[in-house]
């Protein structure tokens, strides 16, 4: 019994400073914004979980294509908003995961690059792909940012660019959560960015 206790104890010590997946109603988002010719207007969706436990954002026309005649073609998007928590807590972000896909033929390469930031916590991927391949991308990418300070309003951004490169005379593409395009290749999974918050109480 003994053991049981000191057990749940330090459960419970866990779930508190991590936040778990405990309701958050007082945690807003705002000042979305979003620009570049991969992201035009009306093309992106950001919302919050009812918990406030992760942040979704959904794209609509973030891709690249080439048909029947080879080229280069360089997309770009940089999405930034604002986190207001409570003065009562503290948020950090613990993951990203991100999906798309790449549908490249012989003789074709392609590039995503993301720039994070979080507060003053940054970090930059970059992946690489080389045809011939048709790949479903999902990657879980820890971040583990500080704590930020209890109550504060915290900025949020990515700064992304894809690049396709073929020298091929068939399809070729590469794209960060294009709806359409992933339903035709009959892709069932979770689309686009999701930002991962942890909350803990001041």
């Amino acid at each position: 019994m003994k053991y049981l206790f000191i057990t749940t104890a330090a459960i419970g010590c866990l779930l508190t400073s991590v936040g778990v997946s405990a309701m958050q109603p007082h945690v807003k988002l705002t000042d979305i914004k979003y620009v570049g010719n991969g992201c035009p207007k009306g093309s992106v969706s950001v919302s919050m979980t009812p918990n406030k436990g992760a942040i979704n954002s959904v794209f609509d026309d973030y891709f690249a294509a080439f048909s029947v005649k080879p080229g280069q073609l360089v997309r770009r998007c940089r999405l930034a908003m604002h986190i207001h928590v409570p003065k009562n807590k503290r948020v950090r972000l613990r993951q990203v995961r991100f999906r798309g896909f790449v549908n490249l033929p012989l003789n074709a390469h392609a590039r995503i690059e993301r720039n994070y930031r979080f507060g003053n916590n940054t970090k930059r991927v970059v992946n690489n792909w080389k045809g011939k391949s048709f790949q479903v991308i999902n990657r879980r990418e820890p971040f583990n940012t500080t704590w930020s300070e209890c109550g504060e309003m915290i900025k949020l951004e990515v700064d992304s660019m894809l690049e396709l490169v073929s020298k091929a005379k068939i399809e070729s593409s590469i794209g960060i959560d294009s709806f359409d395009r992933l339903m035709s290749k009959d892709y069932r999974g979770e689309r686009g960015w999701k930002f991962i918050l942890d909350y803990t109480p001041c």
